[in-house]
């Protein structure tokens, strides 16, 4: 035991989480990238300022929405399980043993989906659990123009049988660009429009040049499943 007149050295700073270590290790293994490679890689997703919080445990991985994890695994040359199962966080992915097992389905980004030959955004996630109709497919909200009803960064399943305009939430494609809209009857006529009131002048008339990719029947994230039915 130290004596009460015997001088203390700086109390040691606060240890770097093993995950934020792996996450370092990682980059550095991939050929000493730089964070703000990991910024680039990622799309200009996650920030060189947000791969320097993690690094350092200031942030947790879990506090980041699902398209910015998944952004930051790509980056990582990693899918979304294996930066779960290298960091030990819990992402909500299944562990590897459920993924080997399970059909993994490819996730589009509405971009992708924007173009006549969409490409999956290089990542799986195994679907969510529940029905699904015959044929559908998984994008993910990329900005606030749906909430509250789809919040940014929340993955959205859509049924691709479903392109008939009705009631309900849609998959739409519009001069190279995919929308996640609510089909409404305006004064003017039939149109697609967000629910976020801050976007209510970008309706788009509903009209031939508009292509209805599917209907949205689940979203997943942060909350509870919910079921855009109505």
């Amino acid at each position: 035991m130290l004596a009460d007149n015997m001088t203390r050295g700086p109390r040691p700073k606060n240890a770097i989480p093993a995950w934020a270590l792996a996450l370092k290790m990682r980059r550095l293994e991939l050929g000493n990238l730089t964070q703000e490679d990991i910024q680039v890689r990622s799309g200009e997703i996650v920030s060189q300022g947000t791969v320097s919080d993690l690094e350092r445990g200031k942030i947790s991985i879990d506090s980041l929405n699902v398209k910015r994890a998944s952004a930051l695994a790509r980056a990582l040359k990693w899918s979304l399980s294996e930066l779960q199962e290298a960091t030990g966080v819990d992402l909500g992915v299944p562990n590897a043993e459920v993924l080997a097992t399970s059909e993994p389905t490819p996730v589009y980004s509405l971009t992708a989906l924007g173009t006549d030959k969409p490409n999956p955004d290089g990542y799986n996630i195994t679907p969510s659990k529940g029905t699904h109709p015959a044929h559908w497919m998984q994008t993910f909200m990329d900005s606030d123009e749906m909430t509250p009803a789809i919040r940014d960064g929340e993955s959205i399943y859509f049924d691709t049988d479903a392109t008939s305009p009705a009631k309900g939430v849609y998959v739409i494609a519009h001069q190279g660009k995919a929308y996640i809209r609510r089909y409404s009857q305006l004064p003017t006529g039939p149109a697609w429009t967000a629910d976020n009131p801050a976007y209510a002048h970008q309706f788009i008339p509903a009209s031939d040049t508009v292509k209805v990719l599917g209907r949205v029947y689940r979203v997943v994230g942060i909350r509870e499943d919910l079921a855009l039915l109505n």
